[in-house]
């Protein structure tokens, strides 16, 4: 081999470290770009926090003037009596007393509500007045006392107990007694009556009959027990969540829902929980779109990387970072103009801004026309990808890692003719 040959051999040689350190220092430099870009998203979570904090206080401005979650707890009759019982060892009749707490053998809850939404700066919060009509029996058993007593006797002083977790929010309420009109007394849990009408004998019952109008905000919910129970909310809020014992018939339209509960032996231990729930959070969605702030920068840059490794283009480092940038203020514009107009479209306004500036720019440094097309099929396809996972919780996952896993095919399909130990001396023509 003449000298010329081993000369030009050691060229080709050379000149294959440095492209292969080139590639090498252009992958770490894309690798520090993207930890970089991640920064303002630390920012973006923090003030998204924030946002969510100031909706709290505007929250409980409103609520603490109102009421908060409503609860109806334990409705009970305590029936106080005593009995004689004969002592044959020491021949004569001593007197035992005792206390009785009855729950109701029949119990019927049913509420019908108007929902009113009230402002407090850039926030609505709905609140709703309930009206409640609960209905009930109690039933003394005929066998509270052994069979050998005699005198039993059940005093004027039966108490009938209904728990309320925000009585001070009930602004009407009125109690009847076997239909006759009583005079409630209201407490800080609830409500109490001292029953002196008549006495209760064994095997004998009381109906009572409890009228009520609810404050309340967010949620409604029954935990009392009952032998035999059934609950009937009809309201106008078009978006409720029930927990807790599930209805057995419900009707949920653009303009209300209906729902009915049926139940046997029911334990105080046991709730069922009416939700009127705000079907889009901005903050909660922003914050879920935040996170997918990493995969679409990746695939922005990678795309870029690919463009540059295919075609005659070359990108900057600094071009690289400045076209990571309208990536993180996305999420800024995003948060800021949803508490406006509502998610979708200032999902779809930041998204149209933020491809706009890049292609505009992409253009700007050199690229082609079908090079920035590509860019910006790319960047709105991803945008697109993103809000239908963001709308769909149920198949988030699925749709993910399907779109990964294709976006992962494309990438390895087109560059799978890529001379890597020479691609960034020579990129393919376009």
């Amino acid at each position: 081999m003449s000298h010329n040959e081993n000369t030009h051999e050691a060229s080709i040689q050379t000149s294959k470290k440095t492209i292969r350190s080139s590639l090498f220092l252009k992958l770490l430099g894309l690798a520090t770009i993207l930890t970089v870009s991640l920064i303002p998203g630390c920012f973006t979570n923090s003030l998204i926090r924030d946002r969510q904090n100031y909706e709290a206080e505007a929250i409980s401005s409103i609520v603490g003037n109102w009421a908060a979650q409503q609860e109806i707890g334990a409705v009970e009759f305590v029936v106080p009596y005593h009995y004689m019982v004969y002592d044959a060892k020491e021949k004569k009749h001593t007197r035992l007393d005792h206390q009785l707490t009855l729950v109701p053998s029949r119990l019927a809850i049913s509420t019908t509500d108007e929902i009113e939404t009230r402002k407090r700066g850039i926030f609505e919060i709905p609140i709703y007045k309930a009206r409640l009509v609960m209905k009930g029996e109690f039933r003394l058993p005929k066998d509270i006392v052994p069979g050998d007593a005699t005198e039993i006797q059940t005093p004027l002083s039966q108490n009938l107990r209904m728990g309320f977790r925000n009585s001070g929010a009930i602004s009407e309420f009125d109690l009847k007694i076997d239909g006759v009109q009583q005079n409630v007394r209201r407490t800080p849990e609830g409500f109490v009556l001292t029953f002196s009408e008549r006495t209760i004998k064994p095997g004998e019952s009381v109906s009572f009959e409890f009228h009520a109008l609810l404050n309340g905000y967010r949620s409604l919910e029954v935990r009392t027990a009952a032998d035999d129970f059934e609950a009937h909310v009809k309201s106008k809020w078009p978006h409720p969540s029930f927990q807790g014992q599930l209805p057995v018939e419900q009707k949920i339209t653009p303009e209300g829902f209906e729902a009915r509960w049926k139940l046997i032996q029911v334990q105080a231990t046991q709730s069922l929980t009416v939700g009127f729930v705000q079907p889009v959070n901005v903050y909660s969605q922003a914050e879920r779109a935040l996170k997918y702030s990493f995969l679409i920068t990746t695939l922005v840059l990678a795309s870029l990387f690919l463009i540059e490794t295919l075609w005659k283009l070359r990108i900057h480092p600094m071009q690289y970072l400045l076209m990571t940038l309208p990536l993180s203020a996305f999420y800024v514009l995003l948060l800021a103009t949803s508490e406006q107009i509502g998610f979708a479209a200032a999902y779809a306004g930041a998204s149209v801004a933020v491809v706009g500036l890049l292609y505009f720019y992409f253009r700007g440094i050199g690229a082609t026309g079908s090079q920035s097309n590509t860019l910006v099929l790319i960047l709105g396809t991803l945008k697109a990808l993103i809000y239908t996972m963001l709308s769909s919780e149920d198949f988030a996952l699925l749709i993910g890692s399907i779109s990964l896993f294709l976006v992962l095919a494309a990438f390895m399909m087109m560059t799978r003719k890529v001379d890597w130990s020479n691609s960034m001396a020579r990129p393919r023509e376009s």
